[in-house]
């Protein structure tokens, strides 16, 4: 609905938008609008902030526009990006106004309204999650009448309560509930919470949640989003300088990354596409896009958490895990084939007798990296958990490690995520090496 070219809209789009703000209402039918009689009324979106004031003395009516975002002057854009959180915070509500959802009345069954929000391109874009997520109050403008999402959480309770006492069980309404409903209401309060208490870092996997299913086409908008949302210095992040924008997208998300601070040391085991600058190649490149990725806090069974920090004057993220270091001989076939994989035959060390756990890499990884591997050069394998059960899948990272120690801490470099199962039998066409395993409590410092 506005103008990507310049600060400027037609009239009748004005007065069209100026309307519908002006008849508000709630599920009861009453006016929710606090613009009722006559009084200064307006509306702020990215291309203008519109005031208009009317009285009823005298037929007179007076129009006032300025940028929102104003285009064109690069410092005035970044002031106003610097203030949108308060921007939204300070607004009484927020109305949607999305084209695909215009098209249908308000009156059909809420699971049918929530197909067609989670169809919507307000559900997709960046940029539209903190209009959800900062404001007291959200309206969805269908072509009849505006519907607060708190009346439409409340509609889809009540329906899933029918559902579970017919014994229906779908997934479908509980996932809409999460993705659309309650990250604006009951994740909101969390990470309220979790802010107020200095907690920051807790906030991280509910953002990555609800920015799975977004996208956007500048990758340096994420973290100027997510700061927003966070209070953040949202003016740092706008500074940032680089030779392309994907340069500064990965420098601007180690920014965020580094005030976040603190992790469960199972995001090693994330399979999100990751950072490819040392330091941090165990963490996400972009939170964007990736309805099925896992940050991989589940794979270990007792969760701890540990700060970035630094060793040697080395930037990295320090973990305790079981796992093991395996040097290859003259050929590494298994590895640099299709198959993407090797095994390592366990000693006496491991609770697997005369057993193997192949280490399998997933086939869309980066696979560059096993250019670079020498047969001479460590790997080493950081398993989640001590595998003993057979056949049963185990998540691990592979990376270039070292034998020798800093401050009793293996230094590890992060190339790939990967898959480890124990087999009774040695496995065909990979190469096979003996490796001890290594303790519950081995110090990994993973780069």
């Amino acid at each position: 609905m506005g103008n990507p070219t310049g600060n400027a809209l037609p009239e009748c789009q004005l007065d069209r938008i100026q309307d519908l703000i002006e008849r508000l209402r709630i599920g009861d039918g009453r006016r929710i609008s606090p613009f009722a009689g006559p009084r200064l009324t307006c509306f702020w979106m990215d291309t203008l902030c519109m005031f208009r004031y009317r009285t009823n003395r005298i037929s007179v009516m007076a129009k006032i526009a300025v940028s929102g975002i104003p285009h064109g002057d690069k410092t005035l854009k970044h002031k106003a990006i610097n203030n949108m959180h308060h921007v939204y915070t300070s607004a009484f509500l927020v109305l949607v106004l999305d084209e695909w959802l215009l098209q249908i009345p308000s009156s059909p069954p809420v699971l049918d309204i929530l197909t067609r929000l989670y169809q919507s391109n307000w559900v997709k874009r960046l940029w539209t999650h903190q209009e959800g997520f900062l404001p007291n109050s959200v309206c969805i403008q269908f072509s009849d009448r505006a519907v607060d999402l708190g009346y439409l959480l409340a509609k889809d309770t009540t329906l899933q309560h029918d559902f579970g006492r017919h014994a229906i069980y779908l997934n479908f309404p509980y996932a809409t509930q999460e993705i659309l409903l309650q990250q604006y209401t009951v994740i909101k309060k969390e990470i309220m919470i979790n802010l107020k208490n200095g907690e920051v870092w807790k906030t991280y996997p509910r953002l990555a949640r609800a920015m799975a299913g977004r996208r956007t086409t500048r990758a340096t908008d994420e973290t100027i989003c997510l700061a927003t949302i966070l209070r953040f210095d949202v003016d740092a992040y706008q500074n940032f300088k680089g030779n392309s924008e994907e340069e500064r997208a990965q420098h601007m998300m180690i920014k965020f990354l580094k005030e976040l601070k603190r992790f469960p040391m199972g995001i090693i085991f994330n399979n999100y596409e990751r950072l490819g600058i040392s330091g941090w190649r165990w963490a996400p490149r972009s939170l964007l896009h990736h309805r099925n990725a896992s940050l991989g806090y589940k794979h270990h069974p007792v969760e701890r958490e540990r700060d970035t920090s630094r060793v040697g004057g080395l930037e990295g993220f320090p973990v305790e895990y079981p796992g093991s270091l395996v040097k290859f001989g003259s050929v590494m076939q298994g590895l640099r084939s299709l198959e993407r994989a090797f095994a390592i035959q366990a000693d006496g060390s491991w609770p697997i007798a005369h057993q193997y756990v192949r280490i399998e890499l997933p086939a869309n990884d980066d696979a560059r990296w096993m250019a670079r591997i020498k047969y001479d050069t460590v790997l080493g394998v950081i398993l989640s958990e001590i595998p003993g059960e057979e056949e049963r899948t185990y998540m691990c990272v592979v990376g270039k490690s070292t034998e020798k120690q800093t401050d009793d801490i293996k230094l590890f470099e992060h190339y790939s995520i990967a898959k480890a199962r124990v087999l009774a039998d040695p496995p065909p066409r990979i190469d096979i090496v003996k490796a001890p395993l290594l303790s519950q409590q081995t110090k990994w410092f993973v780069r």
